[in-house]
Order: structure tokens, then C-alpha cells, then sequence
């Protein structure tokens, strides 16, 4: 997995480094910002459904995809 990267629109999830409340908290609240914009979401969502996504042994990660979201509205 790679966390998606605003400046070059690469990436298909989320990370965070450090397994603590404090980082998951804000990279949620950065996977729901992504979300709030439809062209900006549909892009990672394309990326996620058309990589390989591979879990991390050293990085804990996240991928949140938009029907779970959608479901959460």
C-alpha cells in the first residue's frame, strides 16, 4: 500500500507510522477530507481497485473505500 500523496495524486490508502490514537485520528480525518472531494476520492479509490495492495509488515495501515464510507453517511 501506498499512502496517497495530494501533490502528484499517487498512492492508494492511507498510512500512519506510529500505532497511537493520536495518528489514526488524523489520518482519518485525512481519508475524510479526500472524501469530501469526489474527483480527488474517485482517483484513490481507481488507484486502490487497480494496484496491488500489499500489506505492510513496518507500517500500520489503512485503506478506507468509498462504499464503507458511503455506508457511514
Amino acid at each position: 500500500m501506498h499512502s496517497y500523496n495530494g501533490n502528484t495524486g499517487e498512492g492508494n490508502g492511507f498510512t500512519f507510522h506510529d500505532f497511537n490514537a493520536h495518528d489514526l485520528l488524523n489520518t482519518l480525518r485525512r481519508a475524510v477530507s479526500f472524501y469530501k472531494q469526489p474527483e480527488i476520492w474517485e482517483s484513490i479509490v481507481k488507484n486502490a481497485m487497480t494496484g496491488t495492495i500489499v500489506g505492510c509488515n513496518r507500517q500500520n495501515s489503512i485503506v478506507i473505500f468509498m462504499q464503507g464510507l458511503s455506508e457511514y453517511k
